[in-house]
């Protein structure tokens, strides 16, 4: 078991990280959604100029943060460096001055965890640890600097690369990877992160890991995966956590991550997993069916990035490249 946890963190550059991650096959016929490259016909340039942010005192390089927008700031927390799993906590209100404000937060220091909004609190939801131990305790913070325990064990089972999101006054946790290795598919959610009721032990959609959690149209949103075995190219949606939907098949000619922002739906940047090439195309939807591929300004480092609306723009806060970046750019 520990080496088999070892090899997983050691592909933290590789296939497996947080999101959705899909690869490029331009002549596949797979998807049912349209796409159009080129001039937005919609004259909408929203997503299409990206400015860099530069700054002198910025969070280290690294792979697999949580990172959230609270308190009318951008935070990034803990992470895998490189050499070491980490549990510092960094802060930026415009992307340029990051803070420390804490370099030894109360929580281990892991990465594949989840960080969210409720209740005028940041909670920290499990994760892997430097003793390749899959977690369920759950911590919050109204401060970033003081940290505390809410639940050392919750009732779902410990797990990382969980799909956490905020909706309806709840934190809802769906699907992830246990600890013997195999993907999830149960639903709970919970309306003040100490107790955590179970929606379903087994919902509509396969079980999955990797996947983009989004709340979108008033429901709860998920978008392809990995199922251990396969890629996922599905979405579904769901008011209640309870009755999933299927929606649109995902094309592949999207291979990177899902946000929404503007009421619109992005995929950037992105990786191909059979060849190890990067992007850094963006793509937009309003309607998960009626993707267009921008021309973009503004020539990011091709990557799997960190993306977080922020200050009615959209933000990269660093990300996953040939190498762990730091970089910070925006849209909006």
């Amino acid at each position: 078991m520990i080496m088999k946890l070892k090899k997983r963190l050691l592909l933290l550059t590789g296939l497996l990280l947080m999101g959705f991650i899909v690869h490029g096959c331009n002549d596949s016929d797979e998807g049912t959604i349209s796409t159009t490259s080129g001039t937005d016909t919609t004259a909408d340039t929203t997503g299409t100029v990206w400015t860099e942010v530069e700054g002198t005192q910025r969070f280290s390089t690294r792979a697999a943060p949580a990172f959230v927008s609270f308190d009318n700031k951008m935070w990034i927390v803990g992470g895998y460096d490189g050499s070491n799993l980490l549990n510092d906590v960094w802060y930026s209100t415009d992307g340029s001055t990051w803070t420390e404000a804490t370099d030894d937060a109360a929580f281990s220091p892991r990465v594949q965890h989840s960080l969210v909004v409720l209740d005028s609190k940041m909670w920290l939801i499990a994760g892997l640890d430097a003793s390749y131990d899959v977690l369920n305790d759950v911590w919050s913070s109204s401060d970033g600097i003081t940290w505390t325990l809410s639940v050392a064990s919750a009732p779902f089972s410990a797990r990382q690369r969980q799909h956490v999101v905020g909706y309806n006054s709840n934190i809802w946790l769906y699907g992830g990877e246990d600890a013997s290795g195999d993907a999830l598919n149960d639903v709970w959610y919970s309306n003040d992160g100490t107790t955590w009721t179970r929606a379903t032990a087994s919902a509509d959609y396969p079980a999955r890991e990797h996947s983009t959690a989004l709340v979108w149209n008033d429901a709860l949103w998920m978008v392809g995966g990995w199922d251990g075995t396969s890629i996922l190219y599905d979405s579904w949606s769901s008011t209640d956590g309870v009755t999933w939907t299927q929606g649109p098949d995902v094309s592949q000619d999207l291979k990177g991550y899902f946000v929404v922002f503007d009421d619109k739906i992005f995929v950037v940047g992105g990786q191909d997993v059979e060849t190890n090439e990067y992007f850094n195309e963006v793509w937009r939807s309003t309607g998960m069916d009626d993707w267009e591929q921008l021309d973009v300004t503004g020539d990011f480092t091709p990557q799997r990035p960190n993306l977080l609306v922020h200050d009615e723009k959209l933000w990269i806060i660093g990300g996953e490249g040939q190498s762990n970046l730091n970089e910070v750019w925006y849209t909006e």
